[in-house]
């Protein structure tokens, strides 16, 4: 018998509510950084530009990706960008889940 996705989904509400429970709900206070694991986590552009035009990262949770996307055009309209490598440190970062937040972890 496999996981089937009724299963899948009544553990992780499980889960989910065992680490509300024990853990508090200061957790939670940024759902759009909620994490379980690295891989829940993305990287992407912090404001209107991106690194290869002096610009820096942020890192969220992976189903607000698409969301996020969609309004750096928005509210970038008409900002122009420098065409050159920025330094920042989120630049040169991994994305990463530490305490159930999505976090950037420099490369090293």
């Amino acid at each position: 018998m496999g996981l089937t996705k009724k299963k899948f989904a009544i553990l992780m509400y499980l889960v989910l509510g065992w680490i509300i429970f024990h853990m508090g709900v200061a957790y939670f206070d940024d759902p759009m950084r909620f994490c379980i694991y690295d891989g829940n986590c993305v990287m992407v552009q912090d404001g209107c530009c991106p690194c290869n035009m002096m610009g820096s990262n942020t890192v969220i949770s992976m189903g607000y990706r698409e969301e996020w996307n969609e309004k750096i055009p928005i509210n970038c309209k008409g900002v122009g960008c420098l065409a050159a490598i920025s330094h920042h440190p989120s630049c040169y970062s991994e994305p990463v889940c530490e305490s159930f937040t999505c976090k950037l972890k420099p490369l090293t």
